[in-house]
This record gives structure tokens, sequence and C-alpha cells, in this order.
């Protein structure tokens, strides 16, 4: 398609990240940045994004108390899933 309208054409495999990218075509040294990048409203506020060509769902799972897994239970104690060391490593 670049010769086709008089273009050159420079593939370049790299393994960049979101701001790695955002240099590149802040700079003019690439125009696409092809990627896993998430949008955020931040992100959108750069550069322009296309439509996502594939979507991700992250689950998490933890598990359940039923002796305390009423709704002032969990308003009460929002770290209860995990435990203190998981929280410090967390951090």
């Amino acid at each position: 398609m670049a010769e086709h309208y008089g273009l050159g054409l420079e593939e370049i495999d790299a393994d960049y990240d979101y701001d790695e990218c955002i240099t590149l075509l802040s700079n003019n040294t690439v125009d696409v940045c092809i990627g896993r990048f998430w949008t955020t409203t931040k992100r959108i506020s750069i550069v322009d994004f296309s439509s996502p060509l594939f979507t991700e769902e992250f689950f998490m799972v933890t598990r359940v108390d039923h002796e305390h897994s009423g709704f002032w239970d969990v308003v009460m104690n929002p770290a209860g899933p995990f435990s203190g060391m998981l929280w410090l490593a967390f951090s």
C-alpha cells in the first residue's frame, strides 16, 4: 500500500512499552504504534486510539467466609480477603 501512494515503509519489530511509543510518536520517529495498550482517559488526551481489536477480562477469585459475608462485614473490613503479608507484597 505504501508503494501505491509513493510512501516509504519501514517496519520496526521492537518491544516498546506505552511511554516509549508515545516518545517515538511525539518526535516523529514513528507514525503508528501497534501493541497491547490499555485505553485510559489520560492516554486518550495525549494520542488517538483505534478501535480495539480484542478485549481482555480480568477476574479475582477469593475465598468466601460464609459466617461473615454480610454487607457491613465487607464495608468494615475491606482488606479482609487478603492476609497482611499479601498486602505487603502488593505495596
